[in-house]
């Protein structure tokens, strides 16, 4: 396996279940997945317009760094330039490594170099800074618990990778839940129990609570009054991060309509950045900001790679077998991760609507 995308798009990383494999929610919501999702992420499989829909949530900071440098390394990696590192290696009061989604963010935002650095300089990277900010003890949990998550999303790249079948195409909401068992039990393989819960487990209940309700809302069977009833169920059961998610959601899709009007208004870039900074604060519109160029350079990726697939798509003497092989390794040889996740989603809704 290559590492040049081993986290996918190299300025920032996908994390949890990678893209419109997990997490879905009403589609209403217009932004398409980011490269790097924030600390709560939701996606739709897939709206309409075959488009990944996310949701980006505000977190609350949980205080001071500690022992780690707030500054990007400039000189490592070219993205890092003008950043602050996100994340954080804390130590609780025995000398461990506080393991958290911090953490996670931490080596992810390091991880998402590959491509500008190979994977063992950023793993060396990582290491160097571990042993230079951590007390010993927690240096070396820390060193020890990068190497199980590099493992890790190795594994889940690999996952990932793997075409759908015609049957789970099919069946999405059933393919949607076991993408994510599989991701789940996956994690705690390579992590284990404790670990896989502290970097994931929020996520993980998120996953779970948009299951379930996909599985309400696309039920047939049910009348619209127990649909209703089901989903204020799931609604009450929900864990209070969840609630506080669903809240924050009706704000942040009211927001990004603004944006979208803005822009087609002929608002510039340092104009949005600075409407959103009234909203959710300078840091974060910064942050929104790389993701809106994050996603330009995957359309803009995509554009290229359609092209060479009407080629193919044009091509004669090929049976349908052969071409769709063909397609496949192209989009492969495009797209690793989320984005080729991304890809097969639009590909799939350009086939059920070619016109669309």
């Amino acid at each position: 396996m290559t590492t040049k995308r081993f986290l996918g798009v190299a300025t920032a990383v996908t994390v949890g279940i990678a893209g419109w494999l997990i997490m879905g929610v009403d589609q209403q919501q217009p932004e398409e997945p980011s490269a790097r999702t924030p600390s709560v992420a939701e996606t739709e499989p897939a709206s309409a317009s075959g488009e990944t829909p996310a949701v980006i949530v505000e977190t609350t900071d949980p205080g001071p760094r500690a022992n780690d440098a707030t500054q990007a390394d400039e000189a490592f990696a070219p993205s890092l330039q003008g950043t602050e590192v996100d994340g954080r290696l804390n130590v609780d009061a025995d000398g461990n490594l506080e393991v958290s989604r911090e953490v996670r963010d931490y080596f992810d935002y390091f991880l998402a170099t590959v491509g500008q650095r190979s994977l063992e300089e950023v793993v060396a990277h990582i290491e160097q800074q571990a042993r230079k900010n951590l007390p010993d003890k927690a240096a070396g949990q820390a060193v020890d618990l990068l190497h199980d998550y590099v493992d890790y999303r190795k594994a889940e790249q690999d996952h990932m990778q793997q075409g759908l079948t015609a049957q789970q195409q099919k069946n999405h909401v059933d393919t949607l839940e076991q993408t994510f068992e599989t991701l789940v039990d996956m994690r705690r393989r390579y992590l284990g129990q404790k670990n896989a819960k502290a970097l994931f487990g929020t996520e993980e209940d998120y996953g779970r609570y948009a299951l379930n309700r996909m599985e309400v809302t696309r039920n047939p069977d049910l009348t619209e009054s127990e649909r209703r009833e089901r989903l204020a169920r799931i609604e009450a059961e929900a864990p209070p991060e969840i609630t506080e998610v669903r809240k924050r959601t009706t704000g942040h899709v009211a927001r990004e309509q603004r944006v979208e009007a803005m822009r087609e208004e002929g608002a510039t870039d340092a104009e949005i950045k600075a409407f959103r900074a009234q909203h959710v604060g300078e840091e974060e519109a910064q942050r929104m900001a790389k993701i809106d160029a994050a996603n330009e350079r995957w359309q803009q990726q995509y554009q290229e790679y359609a092209k060479e697939r009407a080629t193919i798509g044009n091509a004669e003497g090929l049976s349908q077998e052969d071409r769709e092989a063909s397609i496949q390794r192209l989009r492969q040889r495009y797209f690793e991760g989320p984005g080729l996740a991304r890809a097969e989603v639009r590909d799939r809704a350009r086939r059920q609507d070619p016109d669309g």
